[in-house]
């Protein structure tokens, strides 16, 4: 079933952060072998949710809303993110200690924790039937799906080409244009100001003129981009503009084509092996 595999995940992710709290009060030898024990068990039960998400909510949201539900839901989830990051920096810049990091980490767990109450709220419709699984058999019939190789290979190539991206900037603000850390920063905050700004537009561009659409703009629009960050010098703007402009614009871009995946998938999954069909297409992601 969905919910008992998401369940099952939940409680990994809780106790993956769990240990990595735990390891500020051992001693190094031991603390490095937990904080890697924790990742592991946070990144497979984190793994476990995310395999089924779009297949519970599939029956939960009516086609004709899914860009609009998604970009409220990634909007929400963007300005929580902001507003934890930007508190916990701020306690971090003034109290670097191993317990104010410990508690920081443990607020999370508690969250994460928290999840799960909302988690078992959310209904399963479509409910699980008992069958035999042959792997092999079901990975060919979810790729016999019209349509879902090429958007699997998509998500490929897209994933491969710009996702690494953020970093970059970073690494080109850092070392090439010598930005201050202050100045770094706020390249960061404009990139999730993007973000932000993308999730909560996006939803509704994607419902109105289609996900192919939205593909096709929003390829054309990160050409353009990474062009503009190529030929920088020649912007007559002071970098500092012209990069925090480009790298907001990247996150409106980055935001709005993760809305129409999340649209297109869900649009293509099929009745049954919505879960498989799920976790490959993320996993290529």
């Amino acid at each position: 079933g969905k919910k008992n595999v998401g369940n099952f995940g939940l409680y990994l992710t809780v106790l993956g952060f769990g240990l990595i709290t735990v390891a500020g009060s051992m001693e190094s030898f031991y603390s490095s072998k937990m904080v890697t024990l924790g990742i592991v068990v946070f990144g497979i039960g984190f793994a476990a949710f995310a395999s089924n998400w779009y297949a519970l909510l599939n029956p939960l949201i009516p086609e004709d809303l899914r860009g609009r539900f998604f970009g409220k839901a990634r909007a929400l989830w963007q300005l929580v993110t902001i507003t934890v990051s930007l508190l916990a920096v701020t306690m971090l810049q003034h109290f670097s200690s191993i317990p104010v990091f410990q508690f920081t980490l443990a607020l999370i767990t508690l969250m994460l924790a928290i999840r799960i109450i909302f988690y078992r709220r959310i209904p399963e419709i479509e409910q699980s039937k008992k069958w035999n699984f042959e792997f092999f058999k079901s990975v060919r019939n979810v790729f016999s799906i019209s349509g879902y190789k090429p958007f699997c290979a998509y998500l490929f190539f897209l994933s491969l080409l710009t996702g690494a991206c953020p970093w970059i900037f970073g690494l080109l603000e850092k070392d090439v244009l010598y930005f201050s850390e202050d100045q770094i920063v706020l390249m960061g905050t404009f990139h999730l100001l993007g973000l932000l700004l993308g999730n909560y537009g996006g939803g509704k561009i994607v419902d109105r003129i289609g996900t192919k659409r939205v593909f096709l703009v929003c390829n054309f629009l990160f050409i353009l981009i990474l062009s503009l960050f190529i030929v920088r010098e020649w912007i007559p703007t002071p970098m500092i503009i012209t990069i925090g402009i480009l790298v907001m614009g990247f996150g409106v871009v980055f935001a709005a084509v993760l809305i129409a995946i999340s649209s297109e998938l869900l649009a293509l999954i099929p009745h049954e092996n919505q879960s498989l069909a799920t976790a490959i297409a993320t996993t290529l992601q």
